[in-house]
């Protein structure tokens, strides 16, 4: 089971740690962990290092490209694949994506890829992070 946040990184930031990207994991991990009382500084961390997602396109497209195989509510989809037996769970945030899939790689972080080239993908839980444009361009 994966649990997979994105993030969409600003431009700037994204020239900065393209290339340390462990440090902006370590980053992002602190802003999943804060603590209530340091509430306000993570918000300012978090508006400085990313940009929020466009909640209303994605689900508009998510619903379109996944008619047949797609159930729907508020913000939540799950995305069923009968054939290739998995499921995606995916909750869309202005400041998030959570991805829940029982497979490592879904394709619908492909679509995530072609919505911005600057996702960051973090796994907290697994403790694994990476670029989603770098794992394109290694398939």
């Amino acid at each position: 089971m994966r649990k997979y946040y994105l993030f969409t990184i600003r431009k700037d930031f994204y020239e900065v740690y393209k290339n340390n990207s462990f440090v902006l994991y370590k980053t992002l991990e602190n802003l999943w962990k804060i603590k209530k009382q340091d509430f306000s500084y993570g918000l300012s961390l978090y508006d400085a290092l990313c940009q929020t997602f466009d909640v209303s396109l994605l689900n508009r497209y998510f619903k379109g490209k996944y008619t047949k195989n797609i159930i729907s509510k508020d913000n939540r989809h799950i995305i069923l694949n009968r054939e290739r037996e998995y499921y995606v769970l995916m909750e869309l945030h202005f400041s998030c994506v959570i991805v829940l899939t029982n497979i490592n790689m879904p394709n619908i972080l492909r679509d995530f890829n072609c919505y911005n080239r600057n996702i960051f993908v973090c796994d907290f839980i697994n403790e694994d992070f990476f670029w989603l444009n770098n794992q394109y361009q290694k398939q």
